[in-house]
């Protein structure tokens, strides 16, 4: 690999890794956002679902954001 390709600069090197971390970041972001829409649409049907005195099915759905 190294016997005719060029050598990274360490200002290259750091630009990739830069990159790399900026779309990691990025990645963890989303994911968390989506993460947390997930848990308040549980939440609003855990709630509608103990008005309609649905207690076994609310039981089910709490224990499902503690896995």
């Amino acid at each position: 690999m190294w016997l005719f390709a060029k050598k990274k600069t360490p200002s290259e090197l750091l630009r990739e890794n830069k990159r790399m971390l900026d779309k990691s970041i990025r990645e963890l972001d989303r994911e968390r956002t989506g993460m947390m829409s997930q848990e308040k649409k549980l939440i609003v049907e855990i709630k509608k679902m103990a008005k309609a005195n649905q207690m076994g099915a609310v039981k089910v759905r709490v224990r499902d954001p503690v896995r």
